[in-house]
């Protein structure tokens, strides 16, 4: 037993220091693509900063088409019954709107349990766009608001976006939520059209 232990322990050692230095290659990674990508569309690249117990971290800050925004991640962990905890990691766009909507709503892709997750939370909506109201759950406090929000530029944004992501609209505080570390241009570029479709200045069309 004690041989077997001298080689498993610094075996494990290895193995730890192993996936720090890849855990903190892919960090560097993506600080690269963010600043990148950030640099391409006027945004500023801010890196993580802080002490370790108050440490903030990597963000894309800046002004698209009159919206103030900011994209960063988060993490989030659940510990099941058997005292196994899994972590999550989630990318998140920040908004806000110039002429907010007195509105609270959420609006996520439709899934098998969606007629079940209807019958929660606020009132379901139907925006007359059927292709999109047979894709989307529309949840709103209030429906003619609502309506005004999910004019034809934001439902073409949210149709576009490849991604299951939850988009919450309280009283002009946008946020879009997906899961994993984002890095794909394409992929930010369309939650940055999301922003500005919901925040931007009012359109006297459909406001």
């Amino acid at each position: 037993m004690g041989a077997a232990l001298l080689v498993v322990i610094p075996l494990f050692a290895v193995l730890m220091v192993w996936a720090a230095r890849q855990a903190k290659a892919r960090q560097r990674a993506l600080d690269g693509e963010w600043r990148a990508f950030a640099e391409a569309r006027g945004l500023r690249f801010i890196p993580p900063e802080g002490p370790w117990h108050r440490r903030k971290g990597r963000r894309i800050k800046g002004r698209v088409d009159h919206v103030d925004v900011t994209i960063d991640t988060y993490s989030e962990s659940e510990t099941d019954s058997n005292g196994n905890t899994t972590t999550s990691t989630y990318t998140r766009l920040v908004a806000a709107a110039g002429d907010p909507l007195e509105l609270q709503a959420k609006v996520y892709r439709a899934h098998l349990f969606s007629a079940l997750g209807r019958a929660l939370g606020f009132q379901d909506v139907e925006t007359s766009d059927p292709e999109f109201d047979r894709a989307f759950v529309v949840k709103a406090s209030d429906p003619q608001q609502v309506r005004a929000l999910l004019a034809e530029p934001l439902r073409a944004a949210l149709t576009a976006f490849d991604k299951h992501a939850m988009f919450r609209y309280e009283r002009g505080a946008m946020t879009l939520t997906w899961s994993g570390y984002e890095a794909d241009p394409a992929v930010l570029d369309g939650a940055l059209a999301i922003a500005t479709s919901a925040c931007g200045p009012p359109d006297a069309s459909y406001r």
